[in-house]
């Protein structure tokens, strides 16, 4: 694999850190490689790496389940260049580990572009 390329890229507000990091050991688990937004990633960067994914982008919503402003700019973009766009929901419940079960988190559901 080309080291500046990868196959899902994970965006969505840096508030959702965490959420943003569930998702990304859930597709690492899948034997995906995968590139996350992070506080030091700059608009630019995040642009380039969408260019730069193979399959697509995972999208972290708010806790209310909106995407963030800036974050909509990105799924654009993701759009634009025929990328997969993949809203996260959670690990779905199927494959939560046992200390994991007591959360209640629903499947990852895949936008219709």
């Amino acid at each position: 694999m080309d080291e500046r390329t990868f196959d899902v890229y994970i965006i969505g507000p840096l508030s959702r850190q965490n959420e943003m990091q569930k998702a990304a050991l859930y597709y690492l688990r899948h034997e995906h490689s995968v590139k996350m937004l992070t506080v030091n990633t700059s608009i630019c960067e995040c642009f380039e790496n969408i260019d730069r994914c193979r399959q697509g982008i995972v999208v972290v919503t708010t806790e209310a389940g909106f995407y963030e402003e800036t974050t909509t700019y990105f799924i654009a973009y993701a759009e634009m260049q025929k990328k997969g766009i993949v809203t996260w929901k959670g690990e779905p419940e199927s494959e939560q580990t046992e200390e994991n079960k007591s959360l209640s988190c629903s499947a990852v559901s895949e936008q219709e572009s």
